[in-house]
């Protein structure tokens, strides 16, 4: 064996050990302690492991390509079995996924509603955040939902859970999207940049650990990336599409669109993948948007460049101004003028990088990087997943 292939095996052993960790059973303080331990003493080896990998120069082909992705795989699998102890998310896609079974649309009721009252259980109903609001998740992330129903369904037999059936779903889709970008990268050579992604310790845990919908989210954005390296623009954009309609974040994106060539094909890539995924819930209408406005204008966490900017002053300002209420001029505004400053505060953080990508003082990759990540730093809720987006 060559002696990259042996340095992967033996990283991925070590970073594979740390993962093995979560399944010693603890208290909930120490379960967060070890999961926190975990992410910064894998996020350290991953650092080292792929400094070294992408400034050796060592020949990285498709055997390592191959190994990184097996590896990665079996990373996530470590993790799938584990209930979710950090985050409830996932119990909302489950749900999600068995309303849809019902024959019920997500956007119509939320979870609380009294005509949903049958689908309860111990299991699931008691862990869903917030069901008193309808689901915030687009299109494509209620398409995955139901597929994951349907597959608890036809293996139930084999005493799957729901939640187990809804990682190994995000599974299927965001290792097809990670060997596309593998792909992409030894077109253009740069095949160990696989590993920045493929054995990143914060998703893994993220995103089959707590079961977030970010894994297919990214992996359709990284399955967008690999297709277009690949020279095949129209699959990236309904791939790209996919990637928005599983979670919204990288619309974000859409600003650096000018600067991206064969951007006629990418667009109508996007647009079809639009008219296979958005039908099946246009009948909502409004209500479809309700909770995520509500999210949007209310919801906070660890937004601490979102805080000291007063960002949900802005839009107040004006008027207070007017009323000269000078003593709570940088107070928070009401639900519509918070929304109104967060929109303005996420759109020049965007103006910003897409300004300086026109003008080829940056690269579009660089200013699509470094755009996404201004826009998720100044929002009022920074979860950890949000990272993985990056």
């Amino acid at each position: 064996m060559i002696p990259r292939a042996r340095e992967l095996l033996l990283g991925g052993a070590i970073l594979e050990g740390t993962l093995l960790l979560g399944w010693v059973p603890l208290g909930p303080v120490e379960d967060a302690a070890r999961w926190i331990g975990i992410l910064v003493g894998g996020g350290l080896l991953h650092l080292l492991l792929c400094a070294r990998a992408l400034r050796s120069g060592l020949p990285f082909g498709r055997r390592e390509a191959t190994i990184a992705l097996l590896v990665g795989g079996a990373f996530r699998l470590t993790v799938v079995p584990l209930e979710p102890s950090l985050s409830t998310d996932a119990y909302r896609h489950v749900w999600d996924g068995r309303v849809q079974a019902a024959g019920v649309d997500p956007y119509r009721h939320p979870p609380a509603s009294p005509a949903l009252e049958g689908l309860r259980d111990a299991e699931v109903w008691p862990r869903i955040n917030h069901p008193e609001l309808r689901t915030v998740y687009p299109p494509a992330a209620q398409h995955l939902a139901r597929a994951a129903a349907e597959a608890h369904g036809l293996l139930s037999w084999t005493g799957i859970s729901e939640v187990v059936a809804w990682k190994g779903t995000l599974l299927l889709v965001e290792l097809t999207g990670a060997v596309l970008l593998a792909a992409g990268l030894l077109r253009i050579g740069r095949g160990a940049a696989i590993l920045v992604y493929a054995w990143s310790p914060l998703a893994v845990v993220e995103f089959y650990g707590s079961g977030h919908v970010e894994a297919a989210g990214v992996g359709c954005l990284a399955g967008a990336v690999g297709l277009y390296l690949l020279g095949r623009p129209r699959s990236a954009g309904a791939f790209f599409c996919a990637a928005v309609l599983t979670k919204w974040i990288p619309a974000a994106l859409l600003l650096l669109a000018a600067r991206v060539k064969d951007r006629r094909l990418l667009l109508l890539g996007a647009a079809g993948a639009a008219a296979l995924l958005l039908p099946r819930y246009a009948g909502a209408g409004r209500t479809a948007f309700e909770s995520l406005a509500a999210y949007q204008s209310n919801w906070g966490f660890g937004g601490v460049l979102h805080e000291a900017l007063r960002v949900d002053a802005w839009a107040a300002i004006p008027r207070r101004t007017l009323e000269r209420n000078f003593a709570d001029l940088l107070a928070d505004g009401n639900p519509a003028e918070k929304f109104w400053g967060r929109a303005a505060c996420g759109a020049l953080a965007l103006g910003a990088a897409a300004w300086f990508s026109w003008r080829r003082r940056i690269p579009v990759a660089a200013a699509a990087a470094s755009g996404l990540f201004a826009f998720l730093l100044l929002r009022p809720a920074i979860h950890p997943w949000y990272a993985t987006w990056m």
